[in-house]
C-alpha cells in the first residue's frame, strides 16, 4: 500500500489517502457506543444520537458556499440511518471487533460489485481484483474468528448467573478483585462495573434472549449493515458534479434528520422496548453518540473525496474503507479487551496483515 501511494500518479496517491483515512475513522466510530456511559443504553438511543451527530456535522457545511442540494443526498442520508442502527445492534449483542467484521465483509461485496455493475467503474486487472477481494475477506474471517474465539466481552454480561453462585464464591472474588483489576485497562473496568449496574435497565433487551437466538440477530443486524451500508455513497456517483463533495454532505444531513427520528419514534413503540422518545432525548449518550456521529462524517467525507477520484472509485474506495475493522478491533483489543489469549491475538494480527495486502492490490488492480 505505502508503496502505491509512494510511486502512483499523484491523483492515485491522494484518492488512496482520502480511502484509508476514512479507513481510520470507519474503525473509531463503533468504539464510543462501548463507553461507560453508552453501555447500558439501548442501542437505538445511542444511534439516534449518533445520527444527530452526523446530521449536525453535515449541516454545519452549510457555511461554507456553494450551497447546493440533491435529493440523492437525502437517500445516501436515509441508507446511512438504516445501516448505522443496525451496525449498533449488532455491536452490543456480537461485539465490537466481531460485528464490524461480518458487516464489513459484507459491504466489501456489496460496493465492489455496484461499483463495477452498476456504476461502471472499470478495473484494469479483473482477475488481480478477484484476488484482491478474496484476500479481504479472508482476512475479515480471520478477525471475526479471532474475535469469537478470544473471550471477547459483551455490552451485558449475565450478572443473574453471578447472583446464583454461592456466597463463598463472592468472597473469594472479591478478595482477589484488586489483583485482577490491576491488569485490566481502564475503560474495560469502568464498562463492565457499569453493566453491572445498569442490568436491570439492559438486561430487558438482550437478557431475554438465548445466547443462540442472540447471536444469529447479531449476525443477521450485521450483514444488514453491511448490505445498505456498502451502498451509502453510490447515490452520490448520480448525483450532479457540482454536489459531488463536501456539498454532498448537507443533503446528505437532511435525509438523516428527516429518517432518524421517525426511525427512532417507530421502533420505540415496539413491545419488547421499555424505553419512550422522551428518555432518548435526556439520554446521557447524547454527547458519546454525537461525537460518533461527528468521527463518521469526517470519515464519510473522506470516502467521498475517494469515490469521486477517478483513479479510486466506488469499487475500492468502500472496500478499503471496510478495512476500518482493523481499526476497530485494535480499540476493542486494547480498551476492552474483547480479544485475549496468544493465538486469537496471533490469529488477529495475521488476519490484519491479510486484510491489508488486500487492499494494496486491490488498488493496484485499479490503476492504467
Amino acid at each position: 500500500m505505502l508503496g502505491l501511494l509512494n510511486h502512483g500518479p499523484p491523483g492515485s496517491r491522494l484518492g488512496l489517502w482520502y480511502a484509508i483515512l476514512a479507513a481510520v475513522f470507519n474503525g473509531t466510530f463503533g468504539m464510543l457506543s462501548k463507553l461507560r456511559s453508552t453501555r447500558s443504553e439501548h442501542p437505538l438511543v445511542f444511534n439516534y444520537w449518533m445520527s444527530e451527530g452526523v446530521a449536525l456535522s453535515g449541516l454545519f457545511l452549510l457555511a461554507v458556499p456553494p450551497r447546493v442540494f440533491s435529493a440523492w443526498g437525502v437517500l445516501s442520508g436515509c441508507l446511512f440511518v438504516l445501516s448505522a442502527s443496525n451496525a449498533i445492534a449488532a455491536i452490543s449483542l456480537i461485539g465490537l471487533a466481531a460485528a464490524t467484521g461480518v458487516w464489513c465483509g459484507v459491504a466489501v461485496l456489496t460496493s465492489f460489485a455496484w461499483g463495477v455493475l452498476v456504476a461502471g467503474d472499470e478495473v484494469e486487472h479483473m482477475w488481480q481484483a478477484a484476488a484482491a477481494l478474496a484476500l479481504i475477506l479472508a482476512g475479515i474471517a480471520g478477525i471475526a474468528v479471532s474475535a469469537a474465539n478470544g473471550g471477547h466481552q459483551v455490552d451485558s454480561p449475565d450478572v443473574s448467573r453471578e447472583a446464583s453462585n454461592e456466597p463463598e464464591a463472592l468472597g473469594s472474588r472479591a478478595e482477589g478483585a484488586g489483583d485482577a483489576e490491576a491488569g485490566t485497562p481502564l475503560l474495560a473496568r469502568q464498562s463492565s462495573n457499569a453493566s453491572r449496574q445498569d442490568h436491570s435497565a439492559y438486561g430487558s433487551w438482550q437478557q431475554e434472549l438465548q445466547p443462540r437466538t442472540r447471536v444469529l440477530l447479531g449476525m443477521a443486524t450485521a450483514v444488514a449493515a453491511g448490505a445498505v451500508g456498502g451502498l451509502i455513497l453510490a447515490p452520490v456517483l448520480a448525483a450532479p458534479k457540482e454536489v459531488q463533495g463536501y456539498q454532498f454532505l448537507p443533503s446528505m444531513a437532511l435525509g438523516v434528520l428527516i429518517v432518524s427520528p421517525a426511525l427512532t419514534s417507530l421502533l420505540t413503540c415496539v413491545p419488547r422496548h421499555t424505553f419512550k422518545f422522551s428518555q432518548v432525548i435526556k439520554s446521557p449518550a447524547a454527547g458519546p453518540g454525537m461525537a460518533a456521529g461527528l468521527v463518521w462524517n469526517l470519515g464519510n467525507l473522506a470516502c467521498i473525496l475517494a469515490v469521486t477520484d477517478k483513479h479510486v472509485g466506488l469499487a475500492v474506495a468502500m472496500p478499503i474503507m471496510q478495512c476500518g475493522l482493523f481499526v476497530a478491533g485494535i480499540w476493542g483489543i486494547v480498551l476492552f479487551r474483547e480479544v485475549q489469549g496468544a493465538r486469537a491475538l496471533a490469529l488477529y494480527w495475521l488476519s490484519g496483515g491479510v486484510l491489508i495486502a488486500g487492499a494494496a492490490l486491490l488498488a493496484n488492480a485499479k490503476e492504467d
